[in-house]
């Protein structure tokens, strides 16, 4: 399971350009092909909202959203909706990695022990480089069947990867490849580590004020701001509210919360 499956299925895109050749068509068609497009997702997903950014360049074709951000009571999307983006925290994770490496504050190839000693890696050695890229063979706690027991529980990033303490590895570190979440969360535990910051603070001041990202944070587990998207689950054509997730779980693999904009 990645972390993408249980967020819920109201969803945010931003497209460049190419898939409905934008840089040729102009604007009137690009937006109806937009619009033709989002409703027939809504309708064959019973997904309740899109929200949808085309960009030509420096020229914004499309910017808003369609459907109902919330069902009951109704509220209409827009592209000022926010949403969980669930997995696509990762890129922001590998970015602050990525920054404190510019820093000189760690290197790639640090052994991930340095910084976490009391985590297990089984005798074997797993850096950096291979929690980002997914080669660390580290079990992914979002496939423990006991994880998903405890989805309502406020967790601590070391809680969360004990999980998969008592694991072996999927494969040597360095030698295969497998979609990882755990590596993730030790990658924000890093951050932290390094920083002496809670993770979203950090992501906040070095990330989000300075891109001006004013409507993207840390995701509150129970949200009251009505700009925020409910969360759906579709079976069987019938959509029902997600069940409740602690945004303590998902941490720097999953729990961002972002808008199109």
């Amino acid at each position: 399971m990645t972390l993408r499956s249980y967020l819920g299925s109201t969803l945010a895109f931003a497209l460049v350009a190419g898939p409905i050749r934008a840089q040729q068509a102009p604007r009137a068609v690009v937006v109806a092909r937009v619009d033709s497009l989002a409703a027939d997702f809504i309708s064959k997903t019973h997904t309740p909202a899109v929200s949808v950014a085309v960009l030509r360049g420096s020229d914004t074709l499309v910017m808003k959203g369609y459907g109902d951000a919330s069902v009951d009571p109704r509220r209409e999307a827009s592209a000022s909706t926010v949403y969980r983006i669930g997995s696509i925290t990762k890129q922001f994770t590998s970015a602050a990695i990525m920054r404190l490496v510019e820093r000189g504050k760690l290197s790639l190839d640090d052994p991930m022990s340095k910084y976490l000693p009391d985590v297990p890696a089984h005798g074997r050695t797993v850096t950096i480089r291979q929690l980002l890229n997914h080669t660390s063979g580290i079990h992914s706690y979002t496939s423990e069947p006991e994880w998903r027991k405890r989805w309502a529980d406020d967790l601590t990033p070391r809680q969360i990867v004990a999980f998969v303490d008592n694991d072996t590895l999927d494969f040597s570190p360095g030698t295969g490849w497998l979609y990882n979440n755990t590596g993730y969360v030790l990658l924000g535990m890093i951050v932290e580590k390094i920083t002496g910051e809670p993770y979203a603070t950090y992501l906040q001041h070095d990330l989000f004020t300075p891109l001006g990202l004013r409507q993207t944070s840390y995701c509150p587990t129970r949200p009251t701001d009505p700009s925020f998207a409910a969360g759906y689950s579709s079976a069987g054509g019938t959509v029902k509210p997600a069940e409740f997730l602690s945004m303590t779980q998902p941490f720097s693999a999953g729990a961002l919360c972002s808008t199109v904009r």
